[in-house]
Formats: C-alpha cells, sequence, structure tokens
C-alpha cells in the first residue's frame, strides 16, 4: 500500500512540471559584427542558455557567411538543452539555391572550423535552401548546434533556434522589452531603453522585478532612469547587449532577454572625422552635399566605392561598399548619414557601411560656356542635355519643376517663385559672387532659369566682367524628391578676330533725321534700293539678303566687328563703332534691321550735322563681304524726319510723316514748310 501511494505522488508530481520551450533569436546584432570583413565573434547570449560563436561578415545588415576558407559559420559553445528546430529567415540579396548545413552534437564546438572537419563537424541534420524552405525539424537529441554555408555567399537576415528544456514543477514564464530589441545609438548620449517586463503566456506580471545588465562595460554602463524608463549611457563606438534578466521565484522559472546595441561615434564632416585616426571603429559621418571626386572600379569592371570629399576639408576619404549604383558619377553630390567601421586600408582612410541605403544622390551636369566680353544685354544661349535632366528627375516635361538659384557664396538655395517677391523681379540676376540679386547696381551675370535645353544668358552694361575671368552660377531643379544641378562655369573672352575678303563696291543708302533743338532724337529707316539689293545677293553668293551675317566696321581702324545687341549701332563722330555711354562721344545710332534697313536715331545732339556710319554684309562661308556706307545728315526741325533722295527736286509729306507723289488737302510739308492746301 505505501508503495503504491509513492508511486501515485510520483505521478502528481511529475505530470505537475511543466516542459519548456527557448527560442533564441540570432541577427548581426547579436553577432555584433558589421561591414563586409569575416570576423570572429564569441560568448553570446540571447534567450536559452546557449552561448554562440563563430565567423561571419555583417554584409546587408545580416549575418553574412561563406563557403570557401573553411572558416565561416555560427557554433554553439554551451548548450541551450536539446535543439528542436531551426528557421531562416534569408535576406533578399542571397541567391536562390543557396544552401545552408545544419549539424547537431553531443560534443561542444570550439570554432567554426569544426564544421568543416568530418570529425568535428558532428552530424550533417538536413539543409535548408533558399527559395525552396526556411525551417528544419530536428530529430533526435542533440545538445549542440553549429550551421555554416554549404554553396558560396549568403545573406541571413535572422536565424531563430528552438530548445527544449528540463520540465520543472515552476511555471515557465518569458521576459519581453516593451518595444524594439535593436537600436542605434551615438557616444555621449543618455538613451533612455524600454521597460523590460515578465510576461505569463498574455499575462504581463508587473509585481516581478527586473535587472539589467550590459555585456561590455567599457561601452555603456546602466544608469538610473526616470520612473520605469531605464537608461543606458553610451561611453565608445561598438556593439553591445543590455540583458533584461527575472531570477524566478518558488512560482516561476527564471527567464532573460536581451537588447542589442550598435553605438557610433558621431562626425558632422569630412575634416571631424579626419581628426580621428581610423582603427576600425564604428562611425556615422553626416554629409552635405559632399563631391564625388572619383569612383573606384576593379579590374574587372565593379564599382566599389566612392571618393568624396566636401567643403571642410581639401582631403579626400573613400566610401567602401560594393555596387555602387550605377546612375551615381563624378562630380555629383551625396548627402544623408553612413554608418560603417572607420578604418586605413593600406593608406586610404574609408568608412565602409553595409550598404548605400543612408545616402541620396543629386546629379550635377556640369556646362562650360565662353562668352564675349562687353555685350551686355546680348543674349547667349547656353546649352544642356534637355533629356538627361528630365529622365534624373523622373518626368517628361518641366510643369511642376520647381527652380531654385543656388548662392555660390553660403550654398543657400533661393526659389525662383519666390524672387520676384524677395529682391524685385531679378529674372536670375547675380552679383560677382554668384548670389541672388537685383537687377541693376551689383548686377552681374543674368542666367535665366533653364528649360527646354537652354538658358538665356547676358551681362549688365557698365559692369561687365573682366576679359578672362571666370564666373559661376547654379540653378537646382526640383520634381518630388529628386534633384538635379545644372552647375555653370563662364568663362569671358575676347571676341573672335574677323578677316573677310571685302569687295571694292560700296553700297550706300542716305538717311535724313529731323532733330529738335532740345537733342530729342527721333527714328528714321534708311533703305537699300532692290537693285543694291540684288547686287549684293549676287556678289556674295547668296539667295537672300536675310542669309548674310551683318558685321560692324570702324573706318578709323578698317576694323571688321562682331556685332552684339550690346552695342546697338552706336557711332562716334568719327563712324566707328562703340558701346553706348549716354554722352555726346556716341552723338547717334544707325542700328541694322535686317541687312537691308537701317534705323538711324540722333541722342543729345541739338545741331545740324552729318556723319558715315559702315556696316558689312558677309557670306560666312566664303568670308567674302561688302562695305554699305550710310550717310546720315542731321537737320534741326519742328519734329518732322525725312528721307532725301539725290534726284528728288521736292519731298513732300502728310501730317502724319507719309510721303506723298503730290500735295493734298490739309497740312502738307514741303522741302521742310509748312504747308497748308484748302
Amino acid at each position: 500500500m505505501k508503495k503504491i501511494l509513492l508511486s501515485l505522488f510520483a505521478m502528481i508530481v511529475a505530470c505537475g512540471a511543466f516542459a519548456a520551450t527557448k527560442t533564441d533569436v540570432l541577427n548581426q546584432s547579436v553577432t555584433g559584427v558589421t561591414g563586409t570583413s569575416y570576423t570572429n565573434f564569441s560568448d553570446k547570449e540571447a534567450t536559452s542558455k546557449a552561448v554562440y560563436a563563430g565567423q561571419c561578415a555583417g554584409g546587408n545588415s545580416s549575418i553574412q557567411l561563406r563557403s570557401n576558407n573553411n572558416n565561416s559559420g555560427v557554433i554553439t559553445t554551451q548548450s541551450g538543452g536539446k535543439v528542436r528546430k531551426v528557421t531562416v529567415t534569408w535576406q533578399e540579396s542571397t541567391a536562390a539555391g543557396r544552401v545552408l548545413n545544419i549539424y547537431g552534437s553531443n560534443t561542444a564546438y570550439t570554432a567554426a572550423t569544426d564544421l568543416y572537419n568530418d570529425n568535428t563537424a558532428g552530424t550533417l541534420l538536413g539543409t535548408i535552401v533558399n527559395g525552396t524552405s526556411t525551417e528544419l525539424e530536428i530529430e533526435g537529441d542533440y545538445e549542440y548546434v553549429g550551421f555554416r554555408s554549404a554553396s558560396g555567399a549568403m545573406y541571413l537576415s535572422e536565424v531563430k533556434i528552438e530548445w527544449e528544456v528540463e520540465g520543472s514543477n515552476k511555471k515557465p514564464v518569458v521576459v519581453e522589452f516593451a518595444g524594439k530589441t535593436s537600436y542605434t545609438v551615438f557616444v555621449g548620449e543618455s538613451f533612455p531603453f524600454p521597460q523590460a517586463y515578465v510576461k505569463d503566456g498574455e499575462e504581463t506580471l508587473y509585481n516581478l522585478a527586473v535587472s539589467y545588465t550590459v555585456d561590455n562595460e567599457d561601452l555603456a554602463t546602466i544608469e538610473e532612469g526616470t520612473g520605469e524608463t531605464p537608461v543606458v549611457k553610451i561611453l565608445a563606438p561598438g556593439q553591445f547587449t543590455i540583458k533584461a534578466t527575472f531570477a524566478g521565484n518558488d512560482t516561476y522559472e527564471d527567464a532573460s532577454a536581451t537588447c542589442s546595441f550598435i553605438a557610433y561615434q558621431k562626425f558632422a564632416s569630412i575634416a571631424e572625422i579626419l581628426e580621428v585616426e581610423p582603427a576600425n571603429q564604428l562611425a556615422a559621418l553626416t554629409l552635405n552635399n559632399a563631391v564625388i571626386t572619383d569612383i573606384y572600379v576593379t579590374g574587372s569592371g565593379s564599382r566599389n566605392g566612392i571618393y568624396i570629399q566636401d567643403e571642410s576639408s581639401e582631403e579626400t576619404i573613400e566610401i567602401f561598399c560594393y555596387n555602387v549604383p550605377e546612375s551615381w558619377e563624378v562630380g555629383g553630390l551625396v548627402s544623408g548619414t553612413v554608418y560603417g567601421n572607420w578604418k586605413d586600408y593600406k593608406g586610404t582612410k574609408e568608412i565602409c557601411p553595409n550598404n548605400w541605403d543612408g545616402l541620396e544622390y543629386t546629379p550635377v551636369f556640369f556646362i562650360h560656356f565662353e562668352r564675349v566680353v562687353n555685350q551686355g544685354y546680348a543674349p547667349d544661349v547656353v546649352e544642356y542635355d534637355d533629356d538627361a535632366v528630365l529622365e534624373a528627375l523622373g518626368v517628361e516635361s518641366y510643369e511642376g519643376v520647381q527652380y531654385y538659384a543656388i548662392n555660390q557664396s553660403d550654398g543657400e538655395w533661393v526659389q525662383y517663385n519666390g524672387i520676384a517677391t524677395a529682391l524685385g523681379n531679378t529674372d536670375g540676376w547675380l552679383n560677382s559672387e554668384g548670389d541672388v540679386t537685383m537687377w541693376g547696381n551689383g548686377s552681374y551675370v543674368c542666367l535665366k532659369y533653364p528649360e527646354d535645353g537652354e538658358m538665356a544668358l547676358c551681362t549688365m552694361p557698365g559692369n561687365e566682367p573682366a576679359l578672362d575671368s571666370e564666373f559661376s552660377a547654379q540653378w537646382a531643379l526640383v520634381a518630388g524628391d529628386k534633384t538635379v544641378i545644372l552647375d555653370v562655369t563662364i568663362v569671358f573672352v575676347e571676341a573672335p578676330e574677323v578677316e573677310l575678303a571685302l569687295s571694292e563696291t560700296v553700297y550706300a543708302t542716305k538717311a535724313v533725321v529731323y532733330t529738335t533743338e532740345d537733342g530729342n532724337y527721333l527714328e528714321k529707316t534708311a533703305t537699300l534700293s532692290d537693285e543694291s539689293i540684288a547686287a549684293i545677293c549676287e556678289e556674295l553668293g547668296i539667295q537672300s539678303i536675310s542669309d548674310a551675317t551683318i558685321y560692324a566696321y570702324n573706318p578709323t581702324t578698317k576694323e571688321v566687328i562682331t556685332v552684339y545687341a550690346a552695342f546697338d549701332g552706336w557711332r562716334d563722330a568719327n563712324g566707328d563703332f562703340h558701346e553706348w555711354s549716354g554722352t555726346l562721344d556716341v552723338p547717334f545710332c544707325v542700328k541694322d534691321g535686317d541687312g537691308a534697313t537701317y534705323y538711324c536715331y540722333n541722342i543729345k545732339h541739338s545741331e545740324a550735322a552729318s556723319y558715315k556710319a559702315y556696316w558689312i554684309l558677309a557670306n560666312e562661308t566664303t568670308m567674302k563681304g561688302v562695305l554699305v556706307e550710310i550717310p546720315v545728315e542731321f537737320t534741326l526741325s519742328t519734329g518732322i524726319s525725312s528721307v532725301k533722295t539725290a534726284n528728288a527736286k521736292s519731298a513732300i509729306f502728310n501730317a502724319a510723316g507719309q510721303q506723298l507723289s503730290a500735295p493734298q488737302k490739309g497740312l502738307n510739308i514741303i522741302d521742310g514748310k509748312k504747308v497748308y492746301v484748302k
């Protein structure tokens, strides 16, 4: 009877024991390995009592494994119980068909190399194949587990290992953090991390205390938090974990959970990071329009890194990370924060992130343009690759595109749509430093906003840039989240010399411009005769007078001058070509119309006088030219202007200035005199 009672008691005790499983979640944060260099790790814990070690890299923010070199893999050096299941989350960069071998043993592993030796690898429990499977149920009792790649490079976002642990009369519980379980932090900050709680199923046992420990106190220490929020002080860059532990009591088993941290040293510029000797430490470098000065391309054509420079330093550093985006080019701008290891590789200082995700690229189109000095308002057209710009912006037209003029002195972006409100209608005017300014005093260059592959360019008369000077201007075009910068360099050069073979024939047309005593100017048109136009076309070998290229001519120096609108045909007393200055040095203007017609003006000239002005019509292909002479006679008048022909006996005009063949009723002007006909 006593034996029966003892047996029943044993059964009751056995039935009262709780079966337990614990699942460890392994990821890049747990291994503590970042970057693409393969690195050993050890003494890593998760939820169970298992301790993990091995060798891997951290590419693509994953556990990166390889099959060559016979040393990459993850093993357990301390058991977590009996392994029952392995589940893998494949990172998308892993090629389909890659095979992960899972091994089991009842002898502790010592290093990942054990998995490549038949005597130490233990039993091959099975495989997990990317694209085919994600988990493996374990049959048999194995206290230690290991896994490695069997077919090249692979990236594991997460590996879950489920352990069966011995049951007890205490009820199993779990510890959970009330937030994320991985964080990015920075040296020097006090970081409040989430409170951890003990949970029995869905019930949170708020009355059970949890303690916190850091696995590396050289990197961080626990501080007293506010209320229930614990705080960790970040001391140095590196990776560490905080373990939240419930010690257990008479009712509940002990339990723990971990929260992983990656601590970076912050740097605000290239100059700042260069002050720190690179020693493979974790760094977070913030870039603001750093310029790509070169791209590291291997002999096989792989784009493995970029060299960058910013305004803070003339020295360049490298961002070394495989697969530089194809759209990134030398001269482009990089902004954002790059997280990686700061190290020196054979004399090259480089930061090595896992990927390019934290950076934004702005393409820059470089445009070089040469403009002849002293053109003033005469417009040039600066062309750019319209199709390439629209493609970079991801749009088909400029509708909805926003324009910004970029100040060269401080980098400020001035939105074009707001320029008129802030500064008056600047229309693209910039000062000598390349900053947005108002038209007028201080204006230097006008580079109008870009559209359809063109930008109009002119300069301010009286404030012209000097010969051989160089000027920079930038426009930024923004469409949605994409930006393109047009970087224009303008070099001011001399006008090209023109050498023409001039015909001995001089074609002439005369203009008489009436002026008043106060010097106000009146316009009069002088036009070549049809016979002269036909003769010029025949002599130059052109179909129409409009096909001729027009040059100005200085009779004093015999100089042939390329015509720009800034000069506008102004002449001095000798008939030489000039830029208008508002003085009597340029007393009249003979402006070209279309090669056949010329517009004659007086300016501040109140006395009768006679001048001559010359233009050249040329065939640019044959470089043959003819001279057009325009005698201009200024005659004091009441304000009516006329043209006298050499063979005309009298000139008759109505009050509107229209020439008549005979007097008509009303007011007539005959040879400059007013005659009224009834």
